[in-house]
């Protein structure tokens, strides 16, 4: 018995009559928080329409003097319509003036590509947080699996060097998803990094900022005690009665009485070289 043979694929130029620009290939449009899922839809999408070299860069663009270059340029823009159409109008208005899909491809991959990591540690937090609280163990573990597939997903890797730099993210993202919100700017600004700068240098990104708030703060608890010049703190106490500084008025000695020994005249030739330690100790 003869083997079968396998039918040749039709041409990716070809456009089936009922592929129109108005066709939608994915549910819900590309917006800033869904690329990876996005992605993957239209993936699937374009490859089952035979349609995925036109945005993978496998399909070269044809001699402008062949025949077929006609039929390229006309699926190349049924292809570019159908992605513009699947993706925001805020995200659209920056691809319009593109004019090969692959471009438009390789922008929006540019565009999103590196934020896999806040995406990574925001679904991280999401496991670390969920319970099952009154759902159904059914609901609950298809709601964990999505979360475990989507980090599949985005943790995709068949090299050896590029599961090291997973597992070193992983240490990353474990000592991100524990620190306190004090730190929110500085942990945005390090899943920001592509790719993640090793855990000890984290550390130490983290260190340097804390001893920095804390040089800040000790410095303020000293500047608030003005000194004078013979070195003893500047009291904030006024007596009403004398005027003076360093007493109030229910301790001074004009309104209770001078001290044994001490009077008003001797007060006043004294007061040329400073109050002596007894008559601040009593007068403070």
């Amino acid at each position: 018995m003869a083997e079968s043979s396998i039918p040749n694929l039709p041409s990716p130029y070809l456009l089936h009559p009922s592929n129109s620009p108005s066709l939608t290939l994915v549910n819900g449009l590309l917006t800033s928080d869904n690329y990876p899922q996005w992605q993957k839809a239209m993936t699937r999408a374009l490859n089952a329409k035979n349609k995925l070299g036109f945005v993978d860069g496998t399909l070269q663009r044809p001699d402008p003097t062949k025949p077929k270059y006609t039929q390229w340029n006309q699926t190349k823009d049924m292809v570019l319509t159908w992605i513009l159409n699947s993706i925001s109008p805020s995200l659209a208005t920056s691809l319009e003036y593109h004019t090969d899909p692959h471009d438009v491809w390789v922008d929006l991959s540019s565009q999103f590509s590196h934020d896999n990591n806040v995406r990574i540690y925001q679904l991280k937090q999401t496991l670390s947080f969920l319970q099952q609280t009154t759902n159904l163990v059914h609901d609950y573990y298809n709601c964990m699996k999505q979360i475990w597939d989507e980090l599949g997903h985005l943790q995709q890797s068949i090299d050896l060097k590029a599961l090291q730099q997973q597992a070193d993210d992983e240490k990353v993202f474990q000592f991100l998803l524990s620190l306190n919100d004090s730190f929110a700017s500085l942990r945005t600004q390090i899943l920001a990094m592509d790719p993640l700068p090793p855990i000890g240098k984290v550390f130490s990104i983290l260190f340097q900022e804390e001893q920095q708030r804390l040089l800040n703060i000790r410095p303020s608890k000293t500047i608030a005690l003005a000194v004078r010049p013979g070195g003893r703190p500047k009291s904030s106490f006024k007596c009403t009665a004398c005027g003076k500084e360093g007493h109030t008025r229910d301790r001074c000695w004009t309104i209770v009485g001078y001290p044994p020994g001490r009077n008003l005249r001797s007060m006043n030739q004294l007061s040329i070289l400073g109050p002596t330690i007894d008559e601040a100790d009593w007068s403070g």
